[in-house]
């Protein structure tokens, strides 16, 4: 079990140290080096989130059934 909280806890660190600002800490460690970690495995781009996001407009229209409250007649808008 050591071993694994070992290797969860380095990768957390790892991780941590590529998302976090500049600090002394990161630039001791270098950033080639995180980065050769980070990099082929967890490379993020808007296909992790979207494999093909829509492009274009999209319109969208409504009607309404506009009631007079006195006479409770009603009449659509256009």
């Amino acid at each position: 079990m050591w071993p694994l909280l070992a290797v969860v806890l380095a990768h957390t660190l790892i991780i941590g140290l590529w998302v976090a600002p500049s600090t002394a800490f990161r630039d001791a460690v270098g950033y080639d080096r995180v980065r050769e970690y980070v990099h082929p495995w967890f490379q993020q781009g808007w296909s992790l989130f979207a494999p093909t996001p829509k492009r274009g407009d999209m319109v969208f229209e409504a009607r309404a059934f506009v009631v007079d409250s006195e006479t409770g007649e009603g009449e659509p808008t256009e």
